[in-house]
């Protein structure tokens, strides 16, 4: 993982320093509320403009320690071509699925620039991205940010030496506090599987835009500088956008009746009024409804004539 130092150091800690990340700054705000446990929850700023800071002392593994919790904004890196590949005259689209890629980070929220501070002198790293695969994914590239500027130390249970893994399914405060004390690892096998799905949604997205697009503007001058695009999840939504709206202008219109009864009845010179609904649901067929309305109808009187005889 890129540690300042090769050696594996045992310690016993008797005060701790631990940095929590979330993937949002709510939750972040939450898992410290959470564990805190009534004890004050300090909010400041952090190099990152969109990511607080929230700091409260607490314990972890048995030992006293300051928390600070903080949080991502999802994603922190982006896969990409590196320029050379940017121009679409002179790189064939079939190129692509061979080119080497990039991990790009948008500098707007200094992400890292965020987490390598806060994670500096810190004992522990706890991981509260969200339970799926795309979570563990962030976990990793939380991971691979600050695990040379943590301490080095082998905890009980740890994950590479220092590094614990949250898992839980809601921000209720019992649930949190039990994530916090079943404490996992990350797992590496999902946060490659998105790895390869970002590879092939961008190579496979990009090659056939490209090709798409070269192919459909010498076929249609009328294109213009417009692009074609395809992807491996923009393509079959749009499919099914494109059917829902289709199905809707082909629509046409039915009458349909409903079956309502009301039944008023007068208890002890109070009035109380009842509203039934038939089961059958809508009625596609006029006279079948005019039926049915007059049998509820018989049924009613004659079951308002039994509930009023006296006795009943």
């Amino acid at each position: 993982r890129g540690r300042r130092a090769s050696l594996t150091i045992t310690l016993t800690i008797t005060h701790m320093r631990v940095l929590m990340v979330a993937e949002k700054p709510s939750i972040a705000q939450a898992v410290a509320s959470a564990l805190a446990r009534g004890s004050p929850v300090r909010k400041r700023k952090g190099i990152s403009p969109s990511a607080p800071v929230f700091e409260f002392d607490g314990s972890f593994q048995g030992a006293p320690a300051e928390v600070r919790c903080t949080s991502t904004v999802g994603h922190m890196w982006s896969l990409d071509f590196g320029r050379e590949y940017n121009d679409q005259g002179k790189v064939q689209p079939i190129e692509l699925f061979g080119a080497p890629t990039v991990h790009l980070e948008d500098p707007r929220p200094r992400m890292t620039e965020h987490l390598r501070t806060e994670a500096a002198g810190c004992d522990a790293l706890v991981l509260w991205l969200d339970c799926d695969r795309e979570g563990e994914n962030i976990c990793f590239e939380v991971i691979h940010t600050t695990a040379m500027y943590l301490n080095q130390a082998e905890l009980p249970g740890a994950y590479d030496g220092n590094i614990f893994r949250a898992r839980f399914s809601s921000l209720a405060p019992a649930d949190l506090l039990a994530a916090f004390a079943a404490l996992a690892h990350p797992n590496l096998d999902e946060s490659r599987s998105v790895d390869a799905r970002q590879l092939i949604d961008l190579k496979l997205g990009v090659a056939f835009s490209r090709f798409m697009t070269r192919f459909f503007r010498s076929h249609l001058p009328e294109l213009g500088k417009i692009s074609v695009t395809y992807g491996p999840c923009q393509t079959p939504t749009l499919f099914f956008v494109c059917h829902r709206h289709d199905a809707i202008a082909s629509h046409v219109p039915q009458p349909y009746w409903r079956v309502h009864a009301s039944l008023r009845l007068d208890p002890g010179g109070g009035q109380a009024a009842v509203r039934f609904d038939s089961s059958r649901g809508a009625v596609w067929s006029e006279a079948e409804a005019e039926a049915a309305r007059m049998w509820e109808a018989a049924r009613l009187v004659e079951a308002a004539k039994t509930a009023q005889q006296p006795g009943a």
